[in-house]
């Protein structure tokens, strides 16, 4: 089985467009797992609760849209740091592995085909936040080649730039199964104010702040490569782009990944 990686693209606000509505709530809970939804129902504020429930259920949705299995026969398990992942005898029986992201409006769900033993995966979609005091979060977390980067920017374009280098790096902390155990300034990504056209597979190239529109055909993203370096971060490849100007997505993934495409949808 050749890899292939699948980035799923959720509306969940039901203004916004989408190809198929989500399945009704009763159908999600239902789907859910005993600890699921025991989980589930530990949540005191309704809005908490029903994020929790979409990003579960919908998760199963997506499985059952690559996998022979109904949304109720998949089993989940949690890593150390919390990262969700597939029992390991479905994961060998399978060959599947994925990651989860919510900002927002949107789920991003990626699910990685083919998937070899140790082949990880991890995904961020983040949201332009007005309140995030982006100098203090950078000059506290990022490493300093990356401030370094970010402070040479205009007020508008850096603040954009923050939120393009927040989810890269959340991407990253995620495919190594690590979370916030792995400190944001040990490792950076290139960024630039060069505009670039999407990479071929397996090229990396700065990150550019142009905006990469969504577009629903079968071109999906547009996606730039960008280089990672700093301890622990080789054996990965990152890839980024702008959805619009409020939203981006990172992806993470092992080397061997870098020229398989992807195929991004919405829901």
């Amino acid at each position: 089985m050749l890899a292939s990686l699948h980035l799923w693209l959720i509306p969940l606000n039901p203004l916004l467009a989408s190809v198929r509505p989500l399945p009704g709530d009763d159908v999600l809970r239902t789907s859910l797992s005993d600890a699921e939804r025991e989980r589930l129902a530990g949540f005191t504020h309704a809005s908490a609760r029903r994020a929790n429930l979409l990003s579960r259920g919908m998760l199963r949705q997506v499985l059952s849209q690559h996998g022979p299995l109904a949304p109720a026969d998949w089993q989940l398990q949690i890593g150390p740091q919390g990262k969700p992942a597939l029992a390991d005898a479905q994961r060998d029986a399978l060959r599947l592995a994925f990651n989860v992201s919510h900002s927002g409006d949107w789920l991003a769900i990626v699910v990685l085909c083919g998937a070899q033993q140790g082949q990880e995966l991890g995904v961020d979609i983040e949201r332009v936040r007005p309140g995030v005091s982006t100098d203090s979060v950078m000059s506290r977390f990022f490493a300093p080649v990356e401030v370094t980067q970010l402070s040479s920017l205009e007020d508008a374009q850096r603040r954009q730039a923050f939120f393009d280098l927040w989810a890269l790096k959340e991407s990253f902390i995620k495919v190594t199964g690590q979370g916030l155990a792995c400190p944001l300034d040990s490792f950076a990504f290139e960024i630039s104010t060069l505009g670039c056209e999407p990479a071929p597979a397996g090229q990396n190239v700065p990150l550019a702040p142009a905006n990469h529109g969504l577009q629903a055909t079968e071109q999906g993203v547009a996606w730039n490569f960008v280089a990672l370096s700093g301890a622990q971060t080789q054996g990965f490849g990152s890839r980024f782009a702008r959805l619009t100007d409020e939203y981006r997505v990172a992806l993470t993934t092992c080397a061997s990944l870098n020229d398989v495409p992807i195929q991004s949808r919405y829901w």
